[in-house]
């Protein structure tokens, strides 16, 4: 059986797209090239179509333009250096309402490609056999660059055959981040975002996702739009991206992620409810599916885990995640709830925004023995000398365990600390969920450090110095309040 396991971002959910409305194209060309410049049809809603849609790469200092003006490689006609490769997919909604382009540079050899940047450059008209297409004008919404993976530069303009500069700064490599095309000025309308990818080094890829959308749905923190003056026309045409952190981001993020990860399993019941295996399952193609589309996709590793990094303004909605092929199901790489965060500068101790959270919950119920019990009535618990990992968003400290010389109990492992639901704090990793459904972290081994056999006689205490990470959304320490102990009477 094929399952499926939804992922919630909390936010606004946007409305279904109107049956009426639709993206329709023929095959792209070899590089990503699209609209009837290059020989594709190409329409977008009720109203519009695409004249040209292209891809362009800029290196710092380096000349991919040939003896054409400018340093910027066109995609569907320049060459890219030896060993900068170069990888084009698309994915259209179910509801053919949006449509995700993925544009891929992978760096095969041993040097550094420095300072990358890459433009989408997208031509459209709206109602051109009705009124002509010079009648249209453009809108921003957002901030650009916000964040590290969002768009940094964008232009609204002519596209370059009359007054117009865009395609002229395209390459150059240097949008001017301006509207030359206002309500109060239409003209022929052309877009562009410029995406920084930053030095690509030997053995990394990165990817940048543009997404155009005939509902005004967007990715990132920053979009163009455009429209027809004419008040009958009602086609809307919405350019937004993104970039994917890659996997040396995830281990020491620029900015704020979000990381959804997990572990395919074998199903041994393919005919009722899922049974999962215990062996992950290695070199499983799985997306992350947004609104029917898979936005991105991810080979499962020896272990069968998987992740997906997901930039926070991606688009609010319901995910899926999905694999190819049947007999998998889905198993949560523990905490079902996971978010990192970091700044680009340490001294930053306050998120820059509110971060939405991916939620993946597959925790099952757990069963112990009548002797394992809440024993914070009896012990005492005590935090010190907290400190915030600013590149994690963590905080890790000191945590004293004493069981007082009146308790007259011994206690043993498993030694089990539960977080009390917060909407601040959670564990990077915990072990699963207590008998009063609170999620916990198994401290036994540090227990077992301190004291033979992990036994904590009446009189004794432990004193566990960074063997608890907690997570903080606002960079605080937590309070003695949130947190139970559970053991074992002996």
């Amino acid at each position: 059986m094929n399952r499926i396991f939804l992922a919630t971002v909390f936010g606004l959910i946007f409305g279904t797209a109107m049956m009426s409305r639709a993206i329709t194209f023929g095959p792209f060309g070899p590089n990503g090239e699209g609209g009837s410049k290059n020989g594709q049809t190409f329409t977008i809603g009720p109203g519009g179509t695409v004249f040209e849609l292209d891809g362009f790469l800029e290196e710092d200092g380096i000349d991919l333009n040939g003896s054409a003006f400018g340093v910027s490689a066109q995609l569907s006609r320049d060459a890219l250096p030896a060993g900068l490769g170069y990888s084009f997919t698309n994915y259209l909604s179910s509801d053919q309402a949006d449509e995700v382009l993925s544009y891929t540079f992978t760096n095969s050899s041993s040097t550094v490609f420095s300072n990358l940047y890459f433009f989408a450059f997208l031509d459209p008209e709206i109602d051109e056999s009705i009124n002509t297409f010079y009648d249209e004008y453009g809108l921003t919404a957002g901030t650009a660059g916000l964040h590290g993976y969002d768009a940094s530069q964008w232009q609204i303009d002519e596209p370059d055959f009359q007054n117009g500069t865009l395609v002229k700064n395209i390459f150059i490599g240097t949008l001017i981040n301006s509207n030359a095309v206002p309500i109060s000025a239409p003209n022929d309308v052309a877009m562009s975002l410029g995406f920084s990818l930053g030095n690509l080094n030997p053995g990394v890829d990165a990817t940048v996702l543009f997404q155009i959308s005939e509902q005004n749905h967007t990715m990132g923190s920053f979009s163009l739009v455009q429209r027809d003056i004419d008040p009958n026309s009602t086609t809307v045409i919405t350019v937004s991206g993104s970039m994917p952190a890659t996997s040396s981001e995830l281990a020491n993020p620029p900015h704020e992620l979000l990381v959804l990860q997990g572990r395919v399993v074998h199903d041994a019941n393919t005919n009722g409810p899922a049974s999962p295996t215990g062996n992950g399952v290695s070199g499983v193609l799985v997306s992350l599916m947004s609104n029917s589309v898979p936005v991105m996709t991810n080979l499962t590793d020896s272990a069968g885990q998987y992740h997906f990094s997901v930039p926070p303004g991606i688009q609010a909605g319901m995910y899926a995640v999905a694999a190819t092929g049947a007999g998998y199901t889905f198993v949560p790489v523990l905490p079902a709830q996971e978010a990192y965060f970091a700044s680009s500068d340490p001294s930053t101790n306050t998120l820059p925004m509110t971060v939405p959270t991916l939620n993946f919950d597959f925790r099952g119920s757990a069963s112990f023995s009548q002797q394992f019990e809440n024993a914070n009535g009896i012990v005492q618990i005590g935090l010190s000398a907290w400190k915030l990992n600013y590149a994690a968003g963590s905080v890790i400290g000191t945590l004293s365990i004493t069981n007082p010389a009146t308790s007259a109990v011994n206690f043993g492992p498993p030694w089990q600390l539960g977080l009390i639901s917060t909407t601040n704090f959670f564990f990077r990793s915990p072990a699963g969920v207590l008998p009063d459904n609170v999620t916990n972290i198994d401290v036994s081994t540090a227990v077992n450090a301190q004291i033979a056999g992990g036994i904590l006689a009446p009189g004794q205490s432990v004193v566990l110095t960074n063997a608890v990470e907690v997570y903080s959304r606002y960079r605080s320490a937590p309070t003695n309040s949130l947190f139970e102990i559970w053991a074992t009477q002996q």
